[in-house]
């Protein structure tokens, strides 16, 4: 159901495929826990504002956000703002991917488990 669509959202674009690419840049490795702990609340804290701001200007919505927001151009806005983030967001994800396809075959062109 939609606890698992929503568990594999959050694996999939969350924190998760970042981490070992954040972990290796770090100064000090230990550090990621508490890394991760402060910028989560932070985009928590984003999204409650970003929400409550939202019900400020528009409290009769009833379902999502873009199909109550009239057409116009704030809506215009919203939806190129979230072809950006996945757009940016993509490359991101791909990275991490490929160094571990990478680490698995190395230069000689022999996989190795």
């Amino acid at each position: 159901g939609v606890s698992h669509w929503f568990g594999c959202v959050v694996f999939g674009f969350g924190i998760v495929p970042l981490t070992f690419n954040f972990r290796e840049s770090m100064a000090d490795p230990n550090l990621l826990p508490q890394t991760a702990l402060v910028s989560m609340l932070l985009v928590a804290a984003a999204y409650i504002v970003t929400g409550m701001a939202l019900l400020f200007l528009y409290p009769d919505i009833q379902d999502d956000v873009l199909s109550q927001i009239p057409d116009g151009g704030l809506a215009t806005v919203t939806r190129l703002a979230m072809v950006v983030v996945v757009m940016a967001t993509a490359p991101l994800l791909i990275v991490p991917c490929a160094e571990i396809i990478e680490g698995k075959i190395h230069h000689d062109g022999q996989v190795h488990p």
